[in-house]
C-alpha cells in the first residue's frame, strides 16, 4: 500500500464514520453537552469545518486566523450540508498533492481530528439515546 493509498483509505473510514454518527441525529442530541466543558455535536461540527478550513488555507500557503471561520447556517440540516461540501472540499486538495508537508496537515486537521470528534459525538448519542448502537460506526 502506498502512503497516498493509505491517505485515501483514512479519509473514506473517517467520512465514513462521520457520515453514521450524524445520519438521523435528533434535534436533541445535537445540542447536548455531555460534559459542561465539552461542545455539543452541532458545535463540533463547525469546529471540524474551521479545522477544515484551515487546512486549506494551510494547503494553499496562508496561515488560517483560528475563530475567523463561522458556518453560513446554525439550522441542523443547513449546518450538516455545509459540513459535508466543506470536507469535500477538504479532502479533494488533499488527495490532489503527493507534498508531504501538505499530507502531513491533511492528517493533523482532516483524519485525527475527524476521529476524535467521532468518539465524542458518540459519546453525545448514548447520553441521549441508550439504544443507539455505536458500532454502527464502522464499515462492515
Amino acid at each position: 500500500m502506498t502512503a497516498h493509498k493509505l491517505l485515501e483509505d483514512q479519509l473514506q473510514d473517517a467520512g465514513y464514520q462521520l457520515e453514521k454518527v450524524l445520519e438521523d441525529m435528533p434535534a436533541s442530541t445535537m445540542d447536548h453537552k455531555v460534559t459542561s466543558g465539552s461542545m455539543t455535536p452541532k458545535e463540533q461540527i463547525a469546529h471540524l469545518m474551521e479545522a477544515y478550513q484551515a487546512f486549506l488555507e494551510t494547503a494553499a500557503g496562508r496561515k488560517h486566523e483560528w475563530g475567523s471561520f463561522h458556518p453560513a447556517s446554525t439550522d441542523n440540516a443547513e449546518l450538516v450540508a455545509e459540513f459535508k461540501a466543506k470536507r469535500t472540499q477538504a479532502v479533494g486538495a488533499a488527495l490532489s498533492t503527493e507534498d508531504a508537508a501538505i499530507v502531513w496537515h491533511a492528517h493533523q486537521f482532516i483524519i485525527a481530528h475527524d476521529y476524535y470528534h467521532v468518539g465524542q459525538m458518540c459519546l453525545a448519542r448514548l447520553a441521549t439515546q441508550p439504544d443507539w448502537d455505536p458500532y454502527a460506526i464502522y464499515q462492515g
